[in-house]
Protein backbone atom coordinates (compact mmCIF):
# COMPACT_ATOMS: atom_id res chain seq x y z
CA UNK A 1 0.00 0.00 0.00
CA UNK A 2 1.38 3.39 -1.03
CA UNK A 3 1.72 5.99 1.75
CA UNK A 4 -0.70 8.93 1.83
CA UNK A 5 0.46 11.70 -0.50
CA UNK A 6 -2.03 14.54 -0.15
CA UNK A 7 -0.56 17.67 -1.73
CA UNK A 8 -3.71 19.66 -0.87
CA UNK A 9 -3.67 19.13 2.89
CA UNK A 10 -3.69 22.51 4.67
CA UNK A 11 -1.32 21.65 7.52
CA UNK A 12 -1.02 23.63 10.73
CA UNK A 13 2.64 24.09 11.64
CA UNK A 14 2.48 25.73 15.03
CA UNK A 15 5.27 27.28 17.10
CA UNK A 16 4.56 27.93 20.79
CA UNK A 17 7.28 30.10 22.30
CA UNK A 18 8.04 31.98 25.49
CA UNK A 19 9.97 31.82 28.74
CA UNK A 20 9.47 29.05 31.27
CA UNK A 21 6.31 29.07 33.37
CA UNK A 22 4.23 31.33 31.13
CA UNK A 23 1.77 28.73 29.78
CA UNK A 24 3.40 27.11 26.74
CA UNK A 25 2.71 23.54 27.86
CA UNK A 26 -0.84 24.42 28.90
CA UNK A 27 -1.47 25.85 25.43
CA UNK A 28 -0.07 22.69 23.83
CA UNK A 29 -2.27 20.51 26.04
CA UNK A 30 -5.33 22.46 24.99
CA UNK A 31 -4.48 22.06 21.31
CA UNK A 32 -3.86 18.33 21.77
CA UNK A 33 -7.28 17.94 23.36
CA UNK A 34 -9.17 20.10 20.87
CA UNK A 35 -7.63 19.35 17.50
CA UNK A 36 -9.48 16.44 15.84
CA UNK A 37 -6.38 14.34 15.24
CA UNK A 38 -6.79 10.57 15.11
CA UNK A 39 -3.22 10.09 16.36
CA UNK A 40 -1.05 12.36 18.50
CA UNK A 41 2.68 11.55 18.68
CA UNK A 42 4.60 13.43 21.38
CA UNK A 43 8.37 13.61 21.75
CA UNK A 44 8.07 14.11 25.50
CA UNK A 45 11.73 14.01 26.38
CA UNK A 46 11.63 16.47 29.30
CA UNK A 47 10.64 13.84 31.86
CA UNK A 48 7.29 13.04 30.26
CA UNK A 49 5.63 16.22 31.54
CA UNK A 50 3.14 16.57 28.69
CA UNK A 51 1.91 12.99 28.82
CA UNK A 52 1.70 13.10 32.61
CA UNK A 53 -0.51 16.18 32.48
CA UNK A 54 -2.68 14.44 29.91
CA UNK A 55 -3.10 11.50 32.27
CA UNK A 56 -0.95 9.14 30.19
CA UNK A 57 2.37 7.43 30.74
CA UNK A 58 5.14 8.08 28.23
CA UNK A 59 6.73 5.09 26.54
CA UNK A 60 10.33 4.53 27.61
CA UNK A 61 11.50 2.58 24.55
CA UNK A 62 10.80 2.12 20.85
CA UNK A 63 9.08 -1.23 21.29
CA UNK A 64 6.50 0.28 23.63
CA UNK A 65 5.84 3.04 21.10
CA UNK A 66 5.16 0.47 18.41
CA UNK A 67 2.86 -1.54 20.68
CA UNK A 68 0.76 1.49 21.60
CA UNK A 69 0.37 2.51 17.99
CA UNK A 70 -0.60 -1.04 17.03
CA UNK A 71 -3.21 -1.04 19.82
CA UNK A 72 -4.83 2.04 18.29
CA UNK A 73 -4.02 4.50 21.09
CA UNK A 74 -4.82 8.10 20.17
CA UNK A 75 -1.99 9.60 22.27
CA UNK A 76 1.46 8.04 22.08
CA UNK A 77 4.20 9.86 23.98
CA UNK A 78 7.87 8.91 24.03
CA UNK A 79 10.43 9.80 26.69
CA UNK A 80 13.82 8.15 26.03
CA UNK A 81 15.15 9.30 29.40
CA UNK A 82 18.11 11.46 30.25
CA UNK A 83 20.86 8.84 30.18
CA UNK A 84 21.52 9.00 26.43
CA UNK A 85 24.77 10.47 25.18
CA UNK A 86 24.56 13.42 22.80
CA UNK A 87 25.18 11.17 19.79
CA UNK A 88 22.61 8.63 20.98
CA UNK A 89 20.08 11.40 21.58
CA UNK A 90 20.57 12.69 18.06
CA UNK A 91 20.11 9.20 16.59
CA UNK A 92 17.07 8.55 18.75
CA UNK A 93 15.37 11.79 17.72
CA UNK A 94 16.10 11.06 14.06
CA UNK A 95 14.46 7.65 14.48
CA UNK A 96 11.42 9.26 16.09
CA UNK A 97 10.95 11.83 13.30
CA UNK A 98 11.23 9.13 10.62
CA UNK A 99 8.85 6.88 12.57
CA UNK A 100 6.24 9.65 12.73
CA UNK A 101 6.31 10.13 8.97
CA UNK A 102 6.16 6.40 8.30
CA UNK A 103 3.26 5.74 10.66
CA UNK A 104 1.33 8.80 9.50
CA UNK A 105 1.64 7.66 5.91
CA UNK A 106 -0.57 4.67 6.66
CA UNK A 107 -3.29 6.39 8.69
CA UNK A 108 -5.86 8.57 6.87
CA UNK A 109 -6.89 11.92 8.31
CA UNK A 110 -5.23 14.44 10.56
CA UNK A 111 -2.27 13.41 12.70
CA UNK A 112 -0.52 15.67 15.20
CA UNK A 113 3.18 15.61 16.09
CA UNK A 114 4.30 17.53 19.19
CA UNK A 115 7.95 18.22 20.06
CA UNK A 116 8.80 19.66 23.47
CA UNK A 117 11.78 21.99 23.98
CA UNK A 118 12.49 21.82 20.26
CA UNK A 119 15.26 24.43 20.42
CA UNK A 120 17.49 21.91 22.20
CA UNK A 121 17.15 19.36 19.40
CA UNK A 122 18.82 21.54 16.78
CA UNK A 123 21.20 24.49 16.51
CA UNK A 124 21.06 27.75 14.62
CA UNK A 125 23.59 26.22 12.22
CA UNK A 126 22.05 22.77 11.76
CA UNK A 127 18.61 21.20 11.74
CA UNK A 128 18.38 17.37 11.79
CA UNK A 129 17.43 16.20 8.30
CA UNK A 130 14.61 13.93 9.57
CA UNK A 131 13.07 16.85 11.48
CA UNK A 132 13.22 19.12 8.45
CA UNK A 133 11.64 16.41 6.32
CA UNK A 134 8.88 16.00 8.91
CA UNK A 135 8.17 19.75 8.88
CA UNK A 136 8.57 20.36 5.16
CA UNK A 137 6.92 17.23 3.77
CA UNK A 138 4.73 16.10 6.63
CA UNK A 139 1.67 17.85 5.23
CA UNK A 140 1.60 15.36 2.35
CA UNK A 141 0.90 12.71 4.97
CA UNK A 142 -1.68 14.96 6.68
CA UNK A 143 0.52 15.82 9.66
CA UNK A 144 0.10 18.94 11.78
CA UNK A 145 3.02 19.89 14.02
CA UNK A 146 3.51 21.75 17.28
CA UNK A 147 7.01 22.89 18.22
CA UNK A 148 7.38 24.14 21.79
CA UNK A 149 10.40 26.36 22.35
CA UNK A 150 11.82 28.80 24.87
CA UNK A 151 12.89 31.15 22.09
CA UNK A 152 12.56 31.14 18.31
CA UNK A 153 16.06 32.54 17.76
CA UNK A 154 17.49 29.18 18.89
CA UNK A 155 15.59 27.37 16.13
CA UNK A 156 17.26 26.87 12.77
CA UNK A 157 15.96 29.24 10.10
CA UNK A 158 14.79 26.42 7.84
CA UNK A 159 12.64 25.18 10.71
CA UNK A 160 11.17 28.62 11.39
CA UNK A 161 10.39 29.02 7.70
CA UNK A 162 8.00 26.06 7.93
CA UNK A 163 5.97 27.66 10.73
CA UNK A 164 2.62 29.16 9.69
CA UNK A 165 1.05 29.82 13.11
CA UNK A 166 2.57 31.26 16.30
CA UNK A 167 1.56 31.38 19.96
CA UNK A 168 3.87 33.90 21.65
CA UNK A 169 4.04 34.12 25.44
CA UNK A 170 6.20 36.48 27.49
CA UNK A 171 9.79 36.89 26.26
CA UNK A 172 12.29 39.35 27.69
CA UNK A 173 15.56 38.51 25.94
CA UNK A 174 16.43 40.86 23.06
CA UNK A 175 17.45 38.02 20.75
CA UNK A 176 14.31 36.04 21.57
CA UNK A 177 12.18 39.07 20.66
CA UNK A 178 13.56 39.42 17.15
CA UNK A 179 11.44 36.69 15.54
CA UNK A 180 8.05 37.72 16.98
CA UNK A 181 8.87 41.35 16.17
CA UNK A 182 9.49 40.31 12.56
CA UNK A 183 5.92 38.96 12.52
CA UNK A 184 4.49 42.32 13.54
CA UNK A 185 4.31 41.82 17.30
CA UNK A 186 5.31 44.73 19.52
CA UNK A 187 8.36 44.04 21.69
CA UNK A 188 7.16 46.05 24.68
CA UNK A 189 3.77 44.34 24.62
CA UNK A 190 5.41 40.90 24.51
CA UNK A 191 7.62 41.79 27.47
CA UNK A 192 4.61 42.97 29.48
CA UNK A 193 2.54 39.80 28.98
CA UNK A 194 1.43 38.18 32.23
CA UNK A 195 1.42 34.41 32.87
CA UNK A 196 -1.20 32.82 30.64
CA UNK A 197 -1.40 35.77 28.24
CA UNK A 198 -0.16 35.35 24.69
CA UNK A 199 -0.35 36.72 21.18
CA UNK A 200 -1.71 34.39 18.52
CA UNK A 201 -0.74 34.93 14.89
CA UNK A 202 -2.88 32.70 12.69
CA UNK A 203 -2.19 31.42 9.18
CA UNK A 204 -3.71 34.54 7.61
CA UNK A 205 -1.45 36.86 9.62
CA UNK A 206 -4.20 38.02 11.95
CA UNK A 207 -2.94 38.92 15.43
CA UNK A 208 -4.98 38.43 18.61
CA UNK A 209 -4.14 38.88 22.27
CA UNK A 210 -5.62 36.05 24.34
CA UNK A 211 -5.49 34.63 27.85
CA UNK A 212 -5.44 30.91 28.65
CA UNK A 213 -7.33 31.45 31.86
CA UNK A 214 -10.22 33.56 30.61
CA UNK A 215 -13.34 31.49 29.99
CA UNK A 216 -14.14 33.13 26.65
CA UNK A 217 -10.79 31.90 25.26
CA UNK A 218 -10.93 28.32 26.52
CA UNK A 219 -12.39 26.81 23.38
CA UNK A 220 -10.10 28.59 20.94
CA UNK A 221 -7.62 26.38 19.15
Amino acid sequence: MEPINNHHYNARRILILGTTGQGKTTAALRLIRLLPASLVLIYDWQGGEISRRLGHEACADREAVGEKIAQGARIVAYDPGDELSEDAQEEDFAWWCDMCRTVAGGIPGRKLVVIDESQDLMTTQKIPAPLYKLLARGRRREIDTILIAAAANAIHGRGRNQVNEVYCFNCIDDNALEYPASLGLDREQIMSLQSGEFFHRDKTGKLSKLDLFKKKNKQRA
